[in-house]
């Protein structure tokens, strides 16, 4: 009886707080299109913008290839590991400043807040991902069938997951603290630079190899390679490590935020 009553609690509070998601996913989702429309076109050209951008730079120095696959397919897909965390960093970890007026609700908890927004950027990301992808594939003839599908379906779900943790982690204290908040976006400048997105782990010297393989991003952009062109990974290179760190951020994440809910109902 006693367990029944559990039972139905637990579910009852699931539904509620599905719902509750729901609708800010909704709320989100309205907001992109109803708000600056350049804003919501940015979102979806960023990541081919940027790859065009890089894949030039490649190709003024006369290469049209990077270990054998053509720059523009090798740049499209290391940006769009960036672009999620980026996301994370960024727009998702801001998901509780930008709905304070929204706490006041019972049934709406800041961290509904964080699952809402990062729902809608990880849909915004999947459109650009499928458009760019798809075009290179329709307009540039590129073969796109990768040669380990199950190590990119893991790789793919870490790294949401991933993405996720770091997300909350990174708004809790975002959230209580300004000068957090601007720290983590100057920290997070080099990223660009230091997730081997334009670039393949094994051209660099291996203690640089051992310092980069630390990145997370590193790690997902590198397995995505191995599971698509069928390269063999670097030493550095772990779906352990990436499962590891995914475990940690998630960990991080829920530590701080239940213990720091009540703080972010007072903000």
């Amino acid at each position: 009886m006693k367990s029944a009553l559990i039972t139905n609690q637990l579910t009852r509070g699931f539904q509620i707080q599905r719902s509750v998601v729901f609708a800010l996913f909704m709320k989100e989702y309205r907001a992109k299109l109803a708000g600056s429309r350049f804003g919501l076109l940015w979102s979806l050209a960023e990541p081919p913008a940027y790859m065009l951008i890089l894949s030039f730079v490649w190709l003024a120095i006369g290469r049209e290839e990077i270990l054998g696959v053509p720059v523009f397919l090798f740049i499209a897909l290391g940006m769009l590991a960036l672009k999620l965390f980026q996301s994370g960093i960024n727009t998702v970890s801001s998901a509780v400043r930008q709905n304070l007026n929204l706490l006041d609700y019972p049934n709406v908890k800041p961290i509904d807040a964080f699952y809402a927004r990062y729902m809608a950027e990880v849909m915004v990301l999947a459109i650009s991902g499928v458009g760019l992808i798809g075009g290179l594939y329709w307009i540039l003839g590129y073969e796109i069938a990768p040669r380990d599908v199950p190590l990119l379906l893991v790789t793919i779900i870490l790294a949401l997951l991933n993405a996720l943790g770091l997300s909350i982690f990174l708004g809790v204290y975002k959230t209580k603290s300004e000068s957090f908040q601007r720290a983590v976006t100057i920290a997070a400048q080099p990223l660009l630079f230091i997730s081997a997105v334009f670039y393949p782990l094994s051209i660099i010297p291996l203690e640089g190899q051992y310092w980069l393989s630390w990145n997370p991003i590193v790690q997902v952009n590198e397995l995505v390679r191995v599971a698509m062109f069928g390269w063999t990974p670097a030493n550095t290179v772990s779906l352990e490590y990436l499962f590891l760190c995914t475990l940690v951020s998630l960990f991080l994440a829920y530590l701080a935020y239940f213990a720091n809910r009540f703080t972010l109902l007072k903000k």
